[in-house]
Formats: structure tokens, sequence, C-alpha cells
């Protein structure tokens, strides 16, 4: 009776195994590329007795002995997807860890991913690097989108007839530039000819708007004066166009053009522009609200003789520098801290809570010299040594035409003397041109669009910026074709003896043995070339081999067979009772 109760057990024990297995299987009908498992059992050890004839053994019940992969016939699905492929065979995919471990899965639903070093890799579903048939990963060729890319990329003769063309009103203002092409009266610092530069007491610059505000605009009183102005790629043009704005420039704020250039002084270099601190006024309520207080009302703050951070009352607030950045301090200028003991910064990036201090900049500390002295006029003895250069703006209000549109290269000029392009800066003002050189520049929702040499954008004839590439990463220019010869297929001696890691990967065994490339040496054409032996279906996915008419079968069988093995437990209890009730 002992050896039925484990023989029983033994059964029961097996056939629950069993029952996860087929389980498994069903639960995996729909996962890409899986292997139906199945339990290979086997019996137990035997009791021998010798009797004189014959003699008779009694077996110990049943256990899986192990799992086999069945690489039975399953099916292909195609999804038009370039990143997926099929392996029309028994061979595996190899992919590698983050730990730089060697596995191998059926799942060829890839995918692309970029790495620090800006290179695009091709992996499986679960981030592994997909492998060649060197095992080394596979790079994907995919072109950034950067503006060289999208430069060569456009079509100006198709571009040209998206540009809007307008006619402007009889009040439109002009706007020029000018270049110095004559033979120079000064060396400047970079061995070009400049001109001479006018004294105060020959060219007075009137500044008005000077009031606490940003100023609005300089006049030169003379005829013959021009500002010199300085664009981003450091060419030096001249203006008599004096409208101000405040320019960044290498971290500094500068004294600038209305055009965004930085408007220089008589030796040529930018003026900077100085900003007064913050009152407690200007800082934002959210800056505030960070103060650390207690149920007692009492500000958290760093004592000025422990230097250790104390709850204290105060009488109010002020904004203290501390280098170049401002901080929140008690009327009796402590700092003041946050619930974590951190000063609280006032921000001031970007002018958030500055104002440009004119006063300081029309009459520098020490200097006594007004901001109209500082800003550099030029005169020219030869007015015919200024020629018109690009920067040529009208601003008014235009109306859409339409007008001959003529490509040249990057250029596009307009066949008709009344007629402009629009164009808008990134303060969102519209300015009109006659013709400009062209050029691409990414906004703020990472979109391409047309603009001039300058980054300003052109508008169409509905006064919308021109699209000419999409937000994307990259472009998808890959050969998946050429791609998909570079993927390693692998097979294995034994492929019924691979271990099953999970996420659709497998792992070599001893029983596997040691997978090998599919792929051979062969002479074609009179040269000895590699050849895949295995094929690869592109845009292709294989699918789970799992017969569910077969595995519910299965089911079935492993349940009868856990009832019945539980009956042979009971029925050895039963007999075991019987004999226990002997008297």
């Amino acid at each position: 009776m002992n050896i039925s109760f484990h023989t029983g057990k033994s059964a029961m024990i097996a056939q629950a195994k069993a029952l996860n297995i087929y389980g498994n299987n069903i639960a995996n009908v729909n996962t890409v590329g899986y292997q139906t498992i199945r339990p290979a059992f086997a019996d137990c050890i035997y009791d021998v007795e010798r009797a004189p004839q014959p003699d008779w053994q009694t077996g110990h019940g049943t256990y899986i002995q192990k799992t086999d992969l069945m690489f039975s016939e399953s099916h292909f699905e195609f999804t038009d997807r370039p990143q997926d492929m099929a392996i029309a065979g028994e061979g595996f995919f190899a992919v590698e860890d983050r730990w730089g471990d060697i596995n191998y899965t059926r799942d060829g639903a890839f995918g692309v991913t970029q790495l620090e070093d800006g290179q695009w890799y091709l992996v499986s579903s679960s981030g592994e690097f997909v492998l060649d048939y060197d095992r080394n990963r596979i790079i994907v060729p995919f072109e950034e989108i950067d503006k060289g890319t999208v430069r060569n990329s456009i079509d100006w003769e198709a571009v040209s007839q998206q540009i809007g063309t307008f006619t402007l009103d009889t009040d439109a203002t002009r706007r020029i530039r000018y270049k110095y092409t004559g033979e120079g009266f000064i060396a400047g610092d970079d061995g070009e000819n400049v001109p001479d530069p006018a004294f105060i007491e020959d060219a007075v610059v009137e500044i008005t708007g000077a009031d606490g505000t940003v100023p609005s605009a300089a006049t030169i009183t003379t005829a013959n004066g021009y500002f010199a102005v300085r664009d981003s790629y450091g060419n030096i043009s001249y203006t008599r166009d004096g409208t101000l704005s405040i320019q960044k420039y290498k971290g500094k704020w500068y004294l600038g053009s209305s055009e965004g250039e930085l408007i220089l002084d008589s030796d040529k270099k930018p003026i900077e522009v100085t900003f007064r601190d913050p009152a407690i006024e200007d800082v934002e309520t959210a800056v505030m609200e960070r103060i650390a207080v207690n149920d007692e009302g009492q500000v958290y703050v760093r004592d000025l003789e422990t230097d250790e951070a104390v709850y204290k009352e105060t009488a109010g607030y002020a904004v203290q520098r501390d280098g170049n950045k401002c901080y929140i301090v008690t009327a009796e200028g402590e700092y003041v801290l946050d619930s974590s003991g951190s000063r609280i910064e006032v921000p001031s990036r970007e002018g958030d809570y500055y104002s440009v201090n004119w006063e300081e900049l029309v009459t520098p500390a020490g200097e006594g010299e007004e901001l109209r002295q500082r800003i550099g006029v030029f005169e020219f003895a030869n007015p015919a040594d200024l020629t018109t250069d690009d920067h040529l703006f009208y601003e008014g209000t235009g109306t859409a035409s339409d007008v001959e549109r003529v490509v040249d290269g990057s250029s596009i000029k307009l066949n008709g003397p009344d007629s402009f392009f629009a164009v808008q800066g990134e303060d969102g003002t519209v300015r009109y041109t006659h013709s400009t050189s062209f050029d691409v520049v990414q906004a703020e929702d990472g979109a391409w669009y047309l603009a001039t040499s300058r980054g300003e954008y052109i508008l169409g004839a509905d006064n919308q910026r021109i699209l000419v590439a999409e937000a994307n990463q990259y472009t998808p220019n890959v050969d998946w074709d050429e791609l998909t010869e570079m993927v390693g297929v692998f097979e294995f001696p034994n492929p019924f003896g691979i271990e099953a890691l999970g996420t659709n990967r497998y792992v070599a065994t001893d029983r596997s043995g040691e997978p090998v490339a599919c792929r051979e040496q062969r002479e074609v054409n009179g040269e000895i070339v590699w050849v895949n032996t295995m094929d690869k279906l592109p845009g292709t996915l294989i699918v789970s081999n799992v017969d569910l008419a077969t595995q519910m079968v299965k089911l079935i069988e492993t349940q009868r067979a856990y009832q019945l093995s539980s009956r042979v437990v009971t029925t050895s209890d039963e007999l075991a009772r019987i004999a226990n009730n002997l008297r």
C-alpha cells in the first residue's frame, strides 16, 4: 500500500506540471514566434522481486523527464512593416542583452533605438540588440534631419509656388542696409577697411523713449552719418534705421537693431546692456510661496551670526544679489530658506525679473558718458562706396498678389518691381522684401520651415509659415531589404534542447549544442561569396504554432489522469483504514 500511495502522488504531481505546460501553450497562442512545448513523461524506478517462476516488478509512478520545443508547421502573417522579419525554417535570430550575453529568438518584430553615440540600432521587441552573422550589432542607417538634410531635399521650384507674393500700400516704410566697399580710411581689427567714425561734434544721436523703458529709436541728425550693425555671421553693414532692441549674444545682453543685429560703438564693439536688480514686488507669487513658515508665522532663515537654519520673525522681504544670482532675504538681510533649507533664488534668465537699467546705460558709473555718445556713428567721404546688400525690407500692409517667380539655386526673385515676399521674425512682426537667399529653420514645434538666410520665416499667400519637413527624428530612407540580408540567422544541432528564458528568448544548452550561422561560402561567377542558407521574409512575422484543438485534448487527458491518480491515493487510504480496523 505504501507504494500505491507514492505512485498516485507522483502521477498527480506530474499531471499538475503537465497542466501548467499545456496552459502556458494556450496562453501563448498569439505570441509571435512561440514554439509549442511538449512534456516528456517517464516511468519511475521499479522494485524487482525474484520468485521461482517468473520474476515480477512493481513501478513507482511517473514524472516529467524533460520538455521539448515542437517545431511543427506554423504559418506567416504579412504585416507590411519593414522592420518585421520571419525565418522560413527552424532558425533563430541572435540578440544581445544589456549585459552583453547572447540569446536567441524566433520573434522578428524588430524596432530601432538610438544610443548616446547618435547611432540607430536594430533591436528586438524586448529591447535587445539584433546581431548579424558575425554577432555584431546592426546599425540602421537613418539620416538625421538637420538643416543640411532638409535643404538638400527641397524642390525649390515647387516651394517657390507656395511662397506668397504681395503688393504694398503707399505708406510702407523702407528699411535698408548698406555694405562699405570703398578704399578705407582706417584699418579694422580684422584687417579690412572701415569707414571713418564721426564724433559727437559732427553727428548727433538723439534717443527717444529713454524714460526708464526700452528706448524706441536713435536718430542721426547729420545727412551722411550711419549706424554700424553686425549680424549673427559677423558681417558688418551700415544703416540709418535706428530702431532699437535688446539682443542676447554669448550669454550677455546687448543693444540691438530692429533686424536683430548688434549695434556697435565707434570701435565696432557691441554695447552691453545692464539690468537692475528686481524689487520684491517684481517677484512672482510662485517664488514667494516657497518660503517656509511654521505654525507661529515665523520664517525659516539662515542666521547671520551662527549660520544655522532657524525660524525667526521678520519685518519684510527684499531681493539681494550674490554673484550672478539674486535671492530673497529678510528685512534684516538674512537669506530666506525653503522647507529643505535651501536659499530661494529669484529667476533672472531672459529678463524674467529684470528690466533694463537705462539710467546706468545712458550714464555709465564713473564715465559720465551718455548712451547717444556710446553708439558709433560712421560717415563716408564717397557715398558711392556704399552698396545695398540683401538686408532691404519694407514695413507696411501687404495685399496678396500673383507674379512670376524666378528660381536661381536657393535664391528666388520676383519678376515684378512692385511685388514683395512676406517674412516673419521671431517676434511675429511681418515685413516685406523684393528678393533674398532662402534657408530653412527649425521652429519650436520641431518642424522645419522655409526661412531667409537671416532666420526669418517666409510666408505663403495665406500669411502662414511654409512647412518643408515634419518634426521627425530621422528620415525613413533605409533599404530594409538590404538590412534584412544583414540580420543573422542561426540553427542548433538539436533545437529541441534549447532552454526558454521568457520574453521570447532562448539560450543554448548542452542538449542543444552551440548554434552555427546559417550561411556558407560558395563560388558565384568565379568569386567566393557568403550565401545565406535559410531565407528571411521581410514585412512578415511567424505566428505561434500552438494547435488549440490538440492542447484542449491534452488538457482533458491530463484532467482525467489527475482524477484517476487521486483515486489511487484515496483507494490506498481506504485499504489502509480497513487494515487498521482489524481486531
